[in-house]
């Protein structure tokens, strides 16, 4: 038995080699690893050297031998797809049966790294697409992979040469959602798809495209793939042009055309367009003005999807609410609040006519948030975030009552979805209230430093409870200065000395407005400022009657 002492320790050796000057050779690291004489050696070896070295090492050694070395021990070298290059780990997923190069496909995106689960995204499309086909319960749900529903119902929406040059955003969209609900017993095989998703959408996109080519092929020559055949396809609705009806016995019929597409109504593409008020209103209309309406709202509904840029079902679903909004609202601003009334306005003006207006009410709210900029510093917390919502406003409809309202986020980062909505009026009403306070906080507080103290003094916090506050502290000390007021020491007293049940309430409104009127008028801007004040702080006076004693 040789004496394994006087063996030389190749990890020593490749160890000397790295810190030699000039000898970062991955060929030479690579030969060192192949001259260990087990596969345990060589593993060791490799997991022994530096990251950087290590991924030269695996890109310098042959295929066969670096899978030879994870599979000798799977449970500890699968990491090693971390580090190896993306060529090498194409030429070893291609080196056995589509089977078994999916086996590795499904290592790499469960090993835990991101760098191996990216691996399959790296691959072409004409290398995953056999790997993937290998696996029957993918073959049979491939169909349900692409939104092809969603591309054939578009079809009859948008112009041809528009549906064309967005047929992949189409196929696309909701994939996410579509891969989640298929019914894939293989989690890893499923990772697979999401990762290509994740990483490389065109990429998902393409092998798909390229499965279905290659299902649609078999189904002409049964006689060949025989090697992927494991499993019936299920594809009768791919065999025929997007918007085609499925023939009765699941093949393509002799002759189809676009025109014998179905024609589904835009209720049928986005249901919530079937709104019930303009419902009644176009019921009351004839046939043809009808049929005229329809068009008109199938086109102003393909503008306002093509302008998004998305056709998934979410952003679908907000384009039809924007446009239902401004067709809601225009028709009110045009005196037509009644289905009645909303017929006579359709029977001689276009919905184009109708949506502009609606759309120029929602344009003048934003303008008047902006204008109101200046003011941003007088306002508490939840009025700057009321004011930045407003500008990325969503119209939409009320889903309980069905009017139009205009959604704005109640704080950062809120999802589009959960926006409280509000009528114009009241968006209109609660900026007349900021300009209000601002220019009732400018007179009387002085600078914007002392308004923020103000709300950072105990439980302030907000305008209303600061103008509550303000009421308290002119009736008890006769001073403006809210910050003075401890609610468990002064709301007793002030409940003592101005309760209405005694009848001096209004002594309370009369000390409340003389020091209002004792404000010099050059610190009130606009004009009507003052005047506006005197019903802010009159309602701060009713609030501090109604409001409950703690």
């Amino acid at each position: 038995m040789d004496d394994q002492s006087s063996v030389p320790d190749p990890s020593t050796e490749i160890s000397r080699d790295i810190a030699a000057p000039n000898q970062p050779n991955g060929r030479a690291l690579a030969q060192r690893v192949s001259e260990a004489s087990t596969m345990p050696q060589k593993a060791q070896l490799l997991w022994g050297l530096p990251t950087l070295e290590r991924h030269a090492a695996l890109g310098e050694m042959p295929p066969d031998e670096v899978a030879a070395i994870i599979e000798s021990n799977p449970e500890e070298n699968t990491a090693l797809l971390g580090n190896i290059p993306a060529p090498k780990f194409s030429q070893i997923v291609n080196l056995a049966p589509p089977a078994i190069g999916r086996e590795w496909l499904e290592r790499a995106v469960t090993c835990g790294l991101l760098s191996a689960q990216m691996l399959p995204a790296l691959l072409s499309a004409r290398d995953l697409m056999p790997m993937l086909m290998s696996a029957p319960e993918l073959r049979t749900i491939l169909p349900r992979l692409l939104n092809y529903q969603r591309a054939t119902d578009m079809r009859t929406l948008l112009h041809p040469l528009e549906w064309k040059t967005s047929l992949d955003d189409m196929l696309l969209a909701d994939a996410e959602e579509l891969l989640r609900k298929a019914p894939i017993k293989n989690k890893a095989l499923k990772s697979i798809l999401q990762s290509l998703l994740d990483f490389f959408p065109e990429l998902y996109l393409e092998t798909i495209r390229l499965a279905l080519g290659a299902a649609k092929y078999h189904e002409d020559h049964p006689d060949e793939l025989e090697d992927i055949t494991e499993a019936p396809f299920a594809l009768p609705e791919l065999l025929q042009p997007l918007g085609a009806e499925p023939a009765a016995n699941g093949h393509q019929p002799a002759e189809t055309s676009a025109s014998t597409a179905p024609t589904p109504t835009v209720a049928d593409l986005v249901p919530s367009a079937a709104d019930p008020f303009l419902s009644m209103a176009t019921s009351k209309l004839s046939d043809e003005r009808r049929a005229q309406l329809e068009r008109e709202l199938k086109e102003l509904l393909r503008t306002e999807i093509v302008a998004g840029g998305s056709f998934s079902q979410t952003e679908i679903m907000r384009a039809a609410g924007r446009l239902l909004y401004q067709l809601r609202e225009g028709l009110t601003r045009s005196g037509a609040p009644t289905p009645e009334a909303a017929a006579k306005v359709l029977e001689t003006r276009s919905l184009a006519d109708v949506a502009l207006a609606g759309a120029r009410s929602a344009e003048r709210i934003r303008q008047k948030s902006l204008r109101l900029a200046g003011y941003k510093d007088w306002l508490d917390r939840h009025q700057k975030q009321f004011l930045a919502g407003i500008a990325r406003i969503e119209p939409g409809l009320d889903p309980q009552t069905g009017e139009p309202v205009l959604k704005i986020a109640s704080r950062p980062n809120q999802p589009p979805e959960e926006w409280p909505g509000f009528s114009s009026a009241e968006i209109e009403e609660r900026l007349e209230e900021m300009i209000t306070w601002a220019s009732l906080a400018r007179a009387a507080f002085g600078t914007p430093a002392r308004v923020q103290s103000i709300f950072a003094t105990a439980k302030t916090r907000t305008a209303d409870e600061a103008a509550r506050r303000t009421v308290i502290a002119l009736c008890l000390y006769r001073r403006w200065e809210p910050e003075l007021v401890r609610p468990g020491e002064d709301i007793i007293p002030f409940r003592r000395q101005f309760s209405d049940s005694l009848h001096r309430l209004n002594m309370a409104r009369e000390i409340v407005l003389q020091a209002l009127d004792a404000t010099p008028d050059d610190t009130w801007k606009p004009a009507d400022a003052k005047e506006k004040a005197r019903a802010y702080l009159l309602r701060a006076v009713d609030q501090l009657e109604r409001q409950p004693t703690r």
